[in-house]
């Protein structure tokens, strides 16, 4: 090991102790910190420490996804390392490592002394969609995930057809024996495989009744080999569904691993494996359907058990801002982080399937991290609820524009137009009653000004980035 690696991991996990002391930093600087120091410090550490390396990338879905599997391959016994924060970039990943190593790394006592060695862990890492060249360089992943593509802040990542470029590349250059596990229902997914050689694992869902007839945004129409559109037999969500290029005959392969008997409820989904069983998912949502069936499949290949796969799904907890539920004033919050058209779309496909005359709450902010252009909200369905939303308020610092939007999808006129979140809360409590259920909806650098409010007024003793 070179003398630049051992500083930078030396540097990088006194700032990752310091931030974990201080509740500031967040989950990157730690990373950020020891890759300018070793810019291949990542790679050395997998080298290390990691036995098999397993990456989740897509548009949607990666945080819960990683969640549900993490859990699965704890409860087998295996040593996990997982940027469970949800921080994906290569400096996240780098942090997850850092903060894993005094597990790993321990010393045993021999005839001839003490003995320093290394235990091997899994690598879970959620992976930016842009970012997946660089970590399958760096991990040399056994499996990827792909769960979804649809349009995500366009100043940064510009039309899809960019990141499935991305995503070719990356794939053109894996080992013929990487597995990829792919949503079978999505056609942008679906034709990564043509740019692999080696082995495919399809999920999908083949339950009929879970369709969705209602319009929403597709952002995939056309087939990318013979430039037709697609035909659909049924769609479940955008363009995700029983799809066919009646022109060139390219067609949604069979699932291996498929939902049967979907149960969507308020708090929990239910449905059935073929060879695996029943399901019990402890939070609902057909996105979240897809969800387990990406970690489900990802268990399979690696040979665990129903059983473990089963005791491991009931175990695992919401991811920060996907569907958590906390307590305000004796009001109950549900909250969602919603980012970009598709995800806002399931997320109001939801509380309309669940919710009679639901109270809503929606913080929309500009930052970096959220994507400059909001221009976003126009794509979302909005008008789905016209006529079912009681009340609804508009926060963030582009409040303004998302209360513009609700009177152009015919919602109640806001309760408030508030751009600090503190307000908003204390907004909320005056115009509510306790007992009532509001859903709160926010883009991500909103949802930490939420927590980080949340934490100072005592209603949560953690920061965001140290939920487990």
């Amino acid at each position: 090991m070179s003398p630049r690696f051992v500083v930078a991991v030396f540097i990088g996990s006194l700032v990752a102790i310091t931030c974990r002391w201080s509740g500031r930093g967040g989950t990157a600087l730690p990373g950020l910190v020891a890759e300018r120091i070793a810019p291949n410090f990542v790679e050395i550490l997998t080298n290390l420490f990691v036995s098999e390396a397993i990456l989740i990338t897509g548009t949607n879905g990666k945080t819960t996804t990683a969640r549900i599997l993490s859990s699965i391959f704890e409860e087998s016994g295996s040593l996990v390392v997982h940027n469970r924060e949800g921080s994906n970039l290569m400096r996240g990943i780098g942090s997850a490592l850092l903060s894993s190593i005094p597990k790993l790394w321990g010393t045993s006592r021999t005839s001839n002394g003490f003995h320093i060695k290394s235990h091997k862990a899994i690598a879970l890492m959620e992976v930016d969609e842009a970012v997946l060249p660089y970590a399958v360089s760096a991990l040399k992943p056994k499996a990827i995930v792909f769960t979804n593509l649809f349009r995500d802040q366009l100043d940064r990542y510009g039309e899809i057809e960019h990141i499935t470029n991305l995503w070719c590349q990356a794939i053109d250059k894996l080992p013929s024996d990487t597995i990829l596990v792919l949503n079978a229902d999505d056609p942008s997914i679906s034709e990564l495989s043509f740019s692999h050689q080696g082995p495919v694992h399809w999920y999908g869902i083949e339950d009929p009744s879970i369709a969705n007839s209602h319009d929403a945004p597709v952002d995939a129409r056309w087939c990318s080999n013979c430039e037709n559109p697609f035909l659909y037999e049924l769609t479940i969500s955008s363009h995700l569904g029983w799809w066919r290029c009646e022109s060139c005959g390219r067609v949604r392969s069979q699932p291996d691993t498929c939902a049967l008997n979907i149960r969507i409820g308020p708090e929990q989904a239910y449905f059935f494996v073929p060879e695996q069983g029943p399901v019990d998912l402890p939070f609902s949502g057909t996105y979240n359907v897809f969800n387990a069936l990406a970690a489900i499949s990802v268990a399979r290949t690696f040979a665990l058990s129903s059983e473990i796969i089963r005791a491991g799904i009931g175990k695992v907890k919401s991811a920060f801002g996907r569907q958590e539920l906390i307590n305000y004033q004796g009001r109950r919050l549900h909250i969602f982080l919603t980012k970009n058209p598709a995800g806002a779309n399931e997320v109001l496909n939801f509380i309309a399937s669940t919710t009679e005359s639901p109270s809503i709450a929606i913080i929309l902010n500009d930052g970096i991290a959220d994507g400059r252009d909001v221009s976003w909200i126009w794509d979302v369905d909005y008008e789905r609820l016209s006529g079912i939303v009681q009340r609804c308020w508009a926060s963030g610092n582009r409040a303004s524009d998302m209360a513009l939007r609700f009177h152009y999808a015919e919602w109640p006129n806001p309760e408030a137009t508030i751009p600090q979140v503190g307000k908003l809360l204390d907004q909320i409590s005056e115009d509510t009653l306790p007992d009532e259920e509001i859903y709160l909806l926010s883009t991500y650098t909103a949802l930490l000004e939420l927590y980080s409010e949340l934490k100072r007024r005592g209603v949560t003793n953690t920061s965001w980035w140290s939920k487990s």
